[in-house]
């Protein structure tokens, strides 16, 4: 089996002289400007959405893999060729609508006037599943119809811009949801939030070929979302949204909208996990071009956190909930958070040893113990807010250093003397996330 430097290196030679950035964003160019001759109201952020599937297609002509046709969301294909379970559909299909009499519901409640659309990733408050609900029906009441003509204008004009291979690439392969007429939809909202990943979704797609301007909202959805230096998905965000909402690393924030508060009462420590993470592969390692850098020197430095747990608790290894990998075998047990938490087992420390972890937020929002292991040469690959969060993890004792094994040693016997973990420490880092909250989510 490949080792994981080797692999990571491998996975770094990517290109692909066909699409390089210049192509990339002249070919972007191209399509804004056809949207608006046919008087799209949205083209800058379609251009984005297009922007990001080429760069997701040049990664996809960089593996040894089949180029799917009709194929919005390349994110999933690519993630799936490696094993990895992303959620959402490789061939983009919606939903059925439900049967005669329930539409006949939904198109009588998709008539009703919305505050704004929610998207998947998007839920603001207690109705947001409601909203979610009608928006989405009001988008599959709507009827889109692609523009063949509009299509085969695209194609001939991009000769101009690229070879006849990719060419006869984009032929086949380019998703007919780039190219549909505009129309209306009945008072469906000027603003709609949701997560950025939805719109490789045909159905949530559609609303920008609406005869109106959208201000789409997006909300982070957690790890690597303003943690590092370069992130290319944070990019995408920014160019897709009127602005950008996250949970305490950005410009604009809100009080994370994934997991439910919860107020667990403190217990003996008794377990350990290493929480599991995805490997590199070439989607990631385009979207997150500095992530090898610590994926390579935090496996090696698994062996000595064994070493530094295992005399004094038991180290589990929590599965990724998308990958699962042979390293598992190299822990005492293996098993996850939803199995942690429906035996009610809140005995068991958590251990981060690299960025990138939703879990994290939800460790700090819901009262699960978890312990930081880090190196201080990171920092230049982190952004500017993160470092100041991880800082303040380590001033509640939350975070320790490589250089920090005596302290940690330390910490780790207090724990298994019975010190308990105090809600205050949760509290001081929902506080820290939480003093940047200055948007008005109804506004």
């Amino acid at each position: 089996m490949m080792h994981t430097e080797e692999r990571i290196n491998r996975l770094l030679a990517i290109e692909n002289l066909d699409l390089s950035d210049e192509v990339i964003l002249s070919l972007r160019s191209l399509y804004e400007k056809l949207l608006k001759s046919k008087g799209n109201y949205n083209a800058e952020s379609l251009g984005s959405i297009f922007e990001f599937w080429l760069r997701n297609l040049r990664v996809t002509l960089s593996c040894d893999i089949k180029v799917p046709v009709n194929c919005l969301n390349l994110f999933s294909y690519l993630s799936r060729s490696e094993s990895i379970n992303f959620k959402g559909d490789i061939e983009h299909k919606i939903k059925p609508l439900p049967s005669f009499v329930k539409s006949i519901s939904l198109w009588i409640l998709t008539r009703l006037p919305l505050p704004y659309g929610v998207f998947p990733g998007g839920h603001l408050g207690k109705l947001g599943w409601l909203l979610e609900l009608i928006t989405y029906y009001k988008i599959r009441f709507s009827n889109n119809k692609y523009d063949i003509e509009f299509r085969d204008e695209f194609l001939k004009k991009s000769e101009n811009y690229v070879s006849v291979y990719l060419y006869n690439i984009f032929f086949y392969a380019l998703p007919n949801v780039f190219f549909q007429h505009s129309r209306s939809c009945f008072l469906f909202p000027k603003k709609v939030y949701g997560s950025s990943t939805t719109m490789f979704n045909d159905a949530y797609l559609n609303i920008l070929f609406f005869t109106k301007k959208i201000d789409y909202i997006v909300i982070v959805h957690g790890g690597n979302s303003g943690e590092l230096r370069i992130n290319r998905v944070d990019g995408f965000d920014n160019d897709l949204g009127k602005y950008v909402l996250s949970w305490g690393l950005g410009k604009r924030n809100i009080v994370q909208n994934r997991f439910p508060v919860m107020h667990t009462k403190p217990v003996k420590i008794k377990n350990a996990a290493i929480v599991g993470v995805i490997p590199p592969t070439r989607i990631i390692n385009d979207f997150f071009p500095e992530s090898h850098v610590y994926q390579i020197e935090a496996n090696k430095f698994l062996p000595k956190i064994r070493e530094l747990f295992l005399p004094i608790f038991p180290l589990k290894y929590l599965k990724h909930p998308r990958y699962s990998t042979n390293i598992e075998n190299e822990f005492c047990a293996t098993t996850s958070i939803e199995k942690l938490l429906q035996k009610g087992d809140y005995n068991t420390i958590l251990v981060f040893d690299r960025p990138g972890h939703t879990l994290l937020y939800r460790a700090i929002y819901q009262n699960l113990p978890f312990v930081i292991i880090s190196d201080r040469n990171w920092h230049i690959l982190l952004s500017h807010k993160y470092v100041q969060f991880l800082n303040k993890l380590e001033e509640l004792g939350l975070l320790f250093y490589r250089d920090q094994e005596l302290e940690l040693i330390y910490w780790l016997k207090e724990l298994a003397a019975g010190k308990y973990y105090s809600e205050n420490y949760f509290i001081s880092a929902r506080l820290f996330l939480e003093d940047g909250k200055n948007v008005n989510l109804k506004s």
